[in-house]
């Protein structure tokens, strides 16, 4: 039968039918100090122990386990051992609860393994448990001294006997998938749930979260608030340490919002620990918080029972290990975490909050764990979804950064129905930009968003351009007149120059103004999806290849940053033409058609979308692309664009007659 494991134990046939009709629940345990393990090979059914797992507060409670058999091979890394657990710990909620993952189980004194797999819908007193030899492969991972227990296989044969089937499922969905086309005599299990708090989110970004963290089934409970007052802080309170059995947490955001998630220790070796007995999200090495946890109440659920939980305090450890056994990490050491402040000022109601955070470092996770942070502090900041204006302040901080260390970044942005998720585009796709570049670490240490948001639409619609000459030689500049609508305003003249190229063909030329492009990203996620709760990070291998999605990729940090700084933003009025290059001059021009004097000598253009290299001072110069270019800010978001031909003339002494003054890039004018 495929994705089914036999039974490797003595299993009365009516508990195996039983197992099989009912689903049951799967397990693992844990530790005490220095212990004797129990090989699997030892393992038979009838054999009894008890467990330690915390149900409320801190205290470590015992329950009672009894062994039922051994799956083999039937875990993501070995075998797993089916158990019974009862007593009055676990009974008042029916047995074993999300967040129980890692409660240690002891056989005779001798550490067994941790409570690690379960069946939804089903019997709670019923699991499975992931052997401690397996578990320790994990620890050993951890840098120092190695665990003193002992982990060899035993040399004894296993007792063999009567078996039925077991599958292994990976989350909830595919277990029911499994449960409708296995046969009745097959049970399906799946790792306890690991419940994680969702801490300080409101409903959009909590929707989010959850699509998000959809593909890692886990489950996800409001809460994740800070422990009760005395509780490991106040003076003279008992400190809550990690021991076995005791409960603790494992965070990606900490702070004004957080997510934790919460599962139990199974051994504890000098400053390392191992937990859970399955993989929190096996992501393998990791930095991640972790720290004691309090439980506020252990739920009782027909799916399965849950712990709500929360860090006792600030993160006290780091998870530095993810594997499919077990997670690990060290009591005296804390992740390198991200710093992240967003301050959101709404200009129409008069008021300014700030949201601050920690956030871990993941390749995959971190741009969308600040795009859920930045979402709630933009939601809290203007407790509205609808349109607005923004203006979007941002600084990267990074060790290895150019110039300082610093990446900072002045934009502006309209939307006609969802300004919050409108603006964090540029900034995130920025982010990632960095994080993800082919080149160099930047070392990022800390990010600081701040946004100021009008209700009121300021955006300015392009009505008109045209030249202040009808013809221009090389090396001389074109005056270009742009009128412009803002909305319910009035009619407003902006004058830009171009600089002709004293390598330009004679010809006739189409010049562009548009409204600036701040360029599309190749994101690691649907940023739109997963702020509306629709979609989630989704790493594909070309999201780190490029920067942009047009250009010459950056050889260096510093080449990187100059195509950062020189994208366009929304409130600029770009003008652009691509020229024709002369005989013999093409090497300062690709691309270029030679066309006599009078006919047509032009570059195909761009779509307006694609992002060049950054223009000489003043917003004017040559791209990459070939294109001339000029831009000028304004005060308004620029909506749609126009276009006009201009003559370029052969060389001559003479220079071409303009019928009017050009002025300076500027304000109003009147040509």
């Amino acid at each position: 039968m495929r994705g089914a494991r036999r039974l490797d134990r003595i299993l009365p046939r009516a508990l195996a039918v039983a197992l099989a009709a009912t689903g049951l629940c799967l397990a693992a345990a844990g530790a005490l100090a220095a212990p004797e393990v129990l090989p699997v090979e030892q393992v038979r059914p009838g054999l009894v122990g008890y467990g330690l797992t915390v149900v409320q507060g801190t205290r470590i409670d015992r329950f009672d386990v009894e062994v039922l058999g051994v799956v083999e091979q039937a875990g993501p890394a070995g075998d797993l051992i089916l158990v019974r657990v009862s007593g009055p710990a676990v009974e008042p909620f029916g047995g074993i609860a999300a967040g129980m993952s890692g409660s240690p189980v002891y056989v005779d004194g001798r550490l067994l393994g941790a409570i690690g797999y379960a069946f939804e819908f089903s019997d709670h007193s019923v699991g499975m448990v992931t052997p401690i030899a397996d578990m320790l492969e994990v620890l050993r991972r951890v840098p120092g001294e190695p665990s003193p227990a002992s982990s060899g296989p035993d040399a004894q044969a296993r007792e063999r006997g009567p078996y039925r089937h077991v599958a292994l499922a990976p989350d909830p969905a595919t277990a029911r998938r499994m449960r409708e086309a296995l046969p009745a005599d097959t049970a399906v299990m799946l790792p306890v749930a690991t419940p994680v708090m969702v801490g300080g989110f409101g409903p959009r970004a909590r929707r989010a979260v959850e699509r998000l963290f959809a593909p890692f089934g886990l489950m996800l409970v409001p809460g994740g608030g800070a422990a009760p007052v005395g509780v490991g802080a106040a003076a003279g309170a008992d400190p809550v340490e990690l021991r076995p059995g005791s409960a603790f947490g494992v965070g990606l955001v900490q702070g004004d919002v957080s997510l934790t998630a919460i599962g139990t220790v199974t051994y504890v070796d000098g400053s390392r620990f191992v937990g859970f007995g399955h993989p929190f999200l096996q992501k393998g090495s990791v930095d991640f918080f972790a720290g004691p946890a309090y439980i506020h109440r252990t739920v009782g659920s027909l799916s399965v029972p849950f712990k709500v939980g929360s860090l006792v305090g600030e993160p006290s450890a780091v998870l530095t290990e993810d594997r499919r056994a077990a997670v690990a990490g060290r009591t005296d050491a804390q992740p390198d975490a991200i710093r992240l402040r967003v301050t959101v000022g709404d200009v129409s109601g008069g008021r300014s909050r700030t949201l601050e955070a920690r956030v871990v470092r993941d390749d995959l996770l971190t741009v969308p764990l600040v795009a859920v942070a930045a979402l709630e502090a933009l939601d809290r900041g203007l407790d509205r979804i609808g349109p607005g204006t923004a203006r979007t302040i941002y600084r990267i901080e990074g060790r290895a950064l150019p110039g300082g260390g610093v990446f900072a970044r002045d934009a502006m942005d309209y939307s006609a129905s969802d300004i919050a998720a409108r603006l964090l585009g540029d900034f995130l796709g920025t982010l990632q930009t960095l994080l993800t570049n082919r080149l160099e670490d930047i070392g990022l240490t800390s990010i600081d968003l701040t946004v100021q948001v009008s209700q009121q639409r300021q955006t300015a619609a392009i009505v008109r351009a045209r030249p202040l000459s009808d013809a221009v030689r090389p090396g001389e500049r074109l005056g270009v007149a742009v009128d412009l609508l803002p909305y319910r305003g009035e009619l407003e003249t902006r004058i830009l120059t171009l600089q002709i190229p004293e390598d330009a063909a004679p010809g006739t030329v189409s010049v562009t103004v548009r409204g600036g492009s701040p360029g599309s990203f190749s994101l690691g996620l649907d940023l739109e999806s997963l702020l509306s709760g629709e979609g989630g990070p989704t790493k594909s291998e070309e999201s780190d290849q490029a920067p942009l999605d047009e250009g010459e990729i950056p050889t260096n940090l510093e080449k990187l940053l100059e195509t950062l700084e020189g994208r366009e933003k929304s409130n600029e009025l770009v003008a652009e033409f691509y020229p024709g290059v002369l005989p013999g001059r093409a090497d300062q021009g690709a691309d270029a058609t030679d066309a006599p004097e009078g006919g047509r000598a032009t570059r195909l253009p761009g779509d307006g979308s694609s992002v060049e290299s950054a223009p000489e001072p003043e917003g004017e110069g040559r791209t990459e692309t070939g294109a001339v270019k000029r831009t000028l800010i304004t005060p308004w978001v620029i909506e749609g664009s126009a276009s006009f031909d201009v003559h370029i003339l052969g060389r001559s002494t003479e220079p071409a007659r303009a019928p009017g003054t050009v002025q300076a890039d500027g304000g109003p004018v009147t040509p």
